[in-house]
């Protein structure tokens, strides 16, 4: 039996406790960022154990993709060699950013009302299939 793709973290939860949630989280740990991944729902999706991360806000991007993949990304050991790699989901676009970025910086250009910063997860295939 499949499993049904799990929705949007913005259609799972609303607006307000999203907010809440955020504040509430940001006022405990100044130093670190609410954040959202997401797989980008093509057929090659990355399946992800969790959506949403704490991180501190001196977080390159690069330390952040290899943590996903290390601890977060579920694989079936059998998928061809590829990269992870991120974008910023925006309402009107998504934004590649350097793996050199920190988090923090990236939250404070790009984060939505409701508190959260959203990242966009999909895979580049290494030899460009």
């Amino acid at each position: 039996m499949e499993s049904q793709p799990k929705l949007p973290f913005k259609q799972r939860v609303s607006f307000e406790e999203r907010k809440a949630f955020a504040i509430q989280l940001r006022q405990k740990k100044p130093n670190y960022v609410p954040l959202v991944v997401e797989s980008d729902g093509t057929s090659n999706a990355i399946e992800l154990k969790k959506d949403r991360f704490f991180i501190p806000e001196d977080s390159k991007v690069s330390d952040f993709v290899k943590v996903l993949v290390d601890k977060y990304i579920e694989t079936d050991g059998e998928t061809p060699i590829s990269t992870v790699s991120v974008k910023i989901q925006t309402p009107s676009k998504a934004i590649q950013p350097s793996n050199e970025d920190t988090i923090g910086s990236l939250y404070a250009m790009y984060q939505e009302e409701d508190g959260y910063l959203y990242f966009i997860v999909y895979r580049e295939s290494v030899f460009g299939n």
